[in-house]
């Protein structure tokens, strides 16, 4: 019978980067949801 289980894995580092405001895209210029299909 077996009572428990672990497996390790590693874990991901990430830096996060805050900014003010995104750059402006040819995408992102239609719109929300926009992609230009």
């Amino acid at each position: 019978m077996k009572i428990a289980q672990m497996v390790i894995k590693p874990v991901l580092s990430v830096s996060i980067k805050t900014i003010k405001e995104l750059d402006i895209t040819s995408r992102g210029s239609g719109g929300f949801g926009s992609t230009g299909i």
